[in-house]
């Protein structure tokens, strides 16, 4: 069964919230034009996305939503910090193409992994 595959291009900056139903789909960020702002739902089990950075000359940022739609605390990413935070941004300091971000969710919190290069990249 192939993947679904959900592309991103923004032409000026703008927030997409993604969906439960978009568990387990692909995600594509060209952010050759703007920046990006993806809001992750609320947390549920099993909830999973694979994000690809095609281009970063734009930052790219996550922001964790609580059932209320708030910005809360609620992605680890241990390679940044063992605490809980709300955002996660990528900055265009250096060349990201083909980084990849999975996010998991046990119910409870985001677990995140960066596959890249640079991780120092990589704001909390």
């Amino acid at each position: 069964m192939l993947m679904t595959v959900d592309t991103f291009t923004p032409l000026s900056n703008q927030t997409i919230s993604l969906t439960k139903n978009q568990s387990g789909n692909l995600i594509i960020t060209d952010l050759t034009s703007a920046e990006l702002i993806l809001n992750l739902p609320p947390v549920e089990a099993g909830i999973k996305y694979e994000i690809i950075i095609k281009n970063n000359t734009n930052s790219l940022k996550l922001v964790s939503k609580n059932s209320s739609y708030a910005t809360t605390a609620l992605i680890y990413i241990g390679q940044l910090s063992t605490t809980l935070i709300s955002e996660v941004t990528l900055n265009t300091a250096t060349s990201h193409v083909s980084d990849r971000i999975i996010l998991s969710c046990d119910g409870t919190h985001w677990h995140t992994s960066i596959i890249s290069d640079n991780v120092s990249d990589y704001t909390i």
